[in-house]
């Protein structure tokens, strides 16, 4: 006997995204597997070099066309779908204040998302401009 379930679109279309690894979907990482070196950013007027060490030490860079505009330090953690990081040195004039990371599998890979609320990040989804991906690999 054969039973067939229908779904509303609304509901069948992010499960079959999800499946085929289109869609991020949350992720609760190890810690052993967040370590390593992060980018986000366009490529030109704001780029984001973080860190994760082992020890659970970050550094993160700001820079830009003009330079570098500011760094952060400190210590992270994982907490669920999370990275937590703790700053203990910012400096510069224009640092962005990250605090929270939500782990995300997209397309086979684990990335992090600051704000999974914010404009650009909704509209365009998790790009380099949105999403923290990992470097060389």
């Amino acid at each position: 006997m054969r039973v067939r379930v229908r779904l509303p679109l609304a509901v069948a279309l992010p499960l079959l995204l999800a499946g085929c690894g289109i869609a991020p979907v949350a992720e609760r990482p190890t810690p052993s597997a967040v370590v390593g070196d992060y980018y986000r950013g366009d490529h030109t007027g704001s780029n984001i070099y973080l860190t994760l060490n082992a020890d659970s030490s970050y550094h993160a860079t700001w820079r830009g066309c003009v330079g570098e505009y500011g760094t952060s330090a400190g210590v992270w953690r994982v907490v669920d779908d999370r990275v937590e990081l703790e700053p203990q040195d910012d400096s510069g004039k224009r640092v962005e204040k990250i605090r929270v990371l939500h782990a995300l599998r997209y397309r086979r890979e684990l990335i992090f998302v600051a704000d999974l609320n914010d404009r650009y990040y909704k509209r365009y989804g998790p790009d380099d401009s949105s999403a923290f991906y990992r470097q060389g690999k």
